[in-house]
This record gives C-alpha cells, structure tokens and sequence, in this order.
C-alpha cells in the first residue's frame, strides 16, 4: 500500500502538555499542532501524539465522562478531518467506551488514522499499569499492524514497551516502525531509554515514542521522547520541554539490520516455539 518508492518518513512528535478532563481544549492544540507542521514541514507525512492526549492521562475521575467510540466520537471525528485536511497521518491516544455483553467497557487507547482522514485501526492497551489505569480499563488483547501508505506500522502503548513479547509479535508480522505513544513520568529516564532502545534492538525496527510533559497533577513527565533506529542507537530526542521532534525514518535500515542480527529468524523455528509455549504454560499455572 506504500503510495511511491520512496522508503523515507518524515515524521513529527508533539510533546505536548495536556489539560486533565478537557477534550475540547486538548484537541484544539492537536488541529493547531497539525496545521503548523505542515505549515513547517509540508513534506511531514505522520504525526504522533502522546497516550491519552485528547482527555489528559491523570483524571481518573473524567475518563468515563470523556470517553468515546473510535468511529463516531466527537473528537476522534475531527481529528480524522484533519488528517484528511493535512494529508498527514496521525497517531494519538484517548479514552475508548465499547459496548460489549451489554456492558460498557473503557480502554486505554491508540488509533492510527491514514492520510485520506479514514481510520486504519487502532490498538488497546493490553499491559495495564496497577492502580489507576487497572481500576479504570479493560486490557486490550490483539496486537495488529497496520499496512499503510508509509510503510507497517504497530502501535504500543507506554508500559507496553517493557514487555519484550508485545515487540516480538508485532516484528513477526512484519512491521517496520512501532510508534509508543506514552505518559511516562520522572525518576525512571534511564530505564525508559533502555527498554525503547531495547526493543527496537530485540527486532530490528524503528521505534518512536511520543510522551507528554510538564504536571498534570502528581505527576510530572519528563518528555524524552525519542526516535530509535534499528540497532538500537538513539538519532533524535526531545528534552523536557513542550516541543516538536521532527525525525527522518530510513525504513531500508530495517532489512539491513534484520539480515545483519537474524533474531526473527531464529524465533520462527519450531523449537523455538515449542520450548516457548512450555515455559509459558508453567510460569501460567504458577
């Protein structure tokens, strides 16, 4: 589905601070955040914003009042007519309601919507984090990667990101770049860094990840977000502050890297899922 030859992505992260409990306000910055880079960069062709970003991470007590369905929501609509506006894609996190059993369920989570302003899918966070998020969520249980006009793309969300499984299924079906939107906060820079850069390494793919910053309540994040090429080397990262981080994503360093450390190769053996599906079966009866 690649629309030319080209293997080059332009892609921008809005490390934006969000307001807790305020949709209206949080999606108005993001169409303001669009139209400015493509009035910056015209040849920007995606576009990433952090985990929740419509609703704000820390509002516990919002999220029902703000939550939405992925194909008629009033602001996941207008964000999609500004990616059809801007012909840019666009990855940004929010609150999903879903009816299912005749119950509403909330989910932590990321949609990815094509140039064309259609949706091409969306994930739901599967590793939910203790506290808040497993009072609040329902834990997502697929892990798809998307064909789209720019290459494959997979979607994590932020804790997902230090379970090395979650890379590893997505890899074996091919993707090429895993955007991590994320609401990351202080204290934990050094082991953040590692694990992203981890996982790009582990599978031989680019990996972009886009968190907020400044205080929401107790939280403060400290931003970082950052571009990790396949070998695991760290080419752009933000700092702290409210920013844009403009990245180049060369997706022929995919299969470089992929041929040079056949890691995927060797997981694809028969052994090796063999001897898997018994390590897990007991670590589950555990």
């Amino acid at each position: 589905m690649r629309m030319n030859d080209s293997f080059l992505i332009h892609a921008a992260c809005v490390q934006m601070g969000c307001l807790p409990g305020n949709p209206d306000e949080n999606t108005r910055k993001m169409v303001a955040y669009i139209r400015r880079i493509k009035e910056e960069r015209p040849d920007t062709d995606l576009i990433v914003f952090p985990e929740c970003a419509v609703t704000g991470y820390e509002c516990e007590e919002c999220y029902e009042r703000c939550a939405e369905t992925l194909r008629d929501g009033t602001h996941v609509t207008t964000l999609c007519a500004a990616a059809r506006e801007n012909a840019v894609l666009l990855v940004f996190g929010y609150v999903e309601k879903s009816e299912r059993a005749n119950k509403t369920e909330l989910f932590n989570s990321t949609v990815l919507v094509e140039r064309d302003g259609t949706i091409a899918g969306q994930y739901r966070k599967s590793n939910l984090v203790p506290g808040m998020e497993k009072r609040r969520f329902a834990a997502g249980c697929t892990y798809p990667v998307f064909e789209t006009s720019i290459g494959k793309i997979g979607l994590m969300i932020c804790w997902d990101s230090v379970f090395p499984e979650v890379a590893r299924i997505l890899a074996l079906q091919g993707v090429e770049l895993i955007v991590v939107p994320e609401a990351v906060e202080t204290g934990i820079e050094r082991e953040w860094q590692l694990a992203l850069c981890a996982r790009a390494f582990d599978n031989g793919v680019f990996v972009l990840s886009c968190n907020h910053t400044g205080t929401e309540r107790a939280l403060t994040y400290f931003g970082q977000s950052m571009l990790v090429a396949p070998n695991g080397e760290i080419l752009r990262q933000a700092s702290d502050l409210e920013s844009i981080l403009y990245c180049e994503i060369d997706l022929r360093k995919v299969r470089i890297q992929q041929e040079y450390f056949p890691m995927l190769a060797g997981c694809c053996t028969k052994r090796y899922a063999s001897v898997y599906a018994e390590l897990a079966g007991k670590r589950g009866k555990n």
